[in-house]
């Protein structure tokens, strides 16, 4: 069964424990927890870089974003998660080659 609600104000905490789970909207949510979530990810050899990295990352999208929501034409419809999901998509792909690397090594 599925069914959703406007909020939870009314509903019991049985209610709650029974469905298992909160769907939050990616307005509420936020593009910076997808970063965050992303730098807290990194392997081993780059987590000194990572506060660096969020940092930069903050920069450069902030920028991006309020470009593409000014300027921006779009044949269909892209939300600002989709766009920051593409740059850390491209990240990882600079980060593989540590992730083997690690993945490699005997624990």
């Amino acid at each position: 069964m599925m069914f959703e609600v406007e909020d939870l104000a009314y509903a019991s905490p049985a209610t709650v424990s029974r469905c298992g789970m909160v769907f939050l909207e990616t307005k509420q949510l936020g593009w910076l927890a997808l970063v965050k979530s992303f730098v807290a990810n990194l392997p081993e050899k780059l987590q000194k870089q990572g506060e660096l990295l969020l940092h930069k990352s903050q920069y450069l999208l902030n920028g991006v974003l309020g470009w593409t929501r000014k300027y921006g034409k779009f044949l269909v419809h892209q939300s600002e998660m989709t766009f920051v999901n593409t740059y850390l998509q491209l990240m990882k792909a600079y980060t593989k080659g540590y992730a083997e690397e690690e993945a490699k090594v005997p624990k």
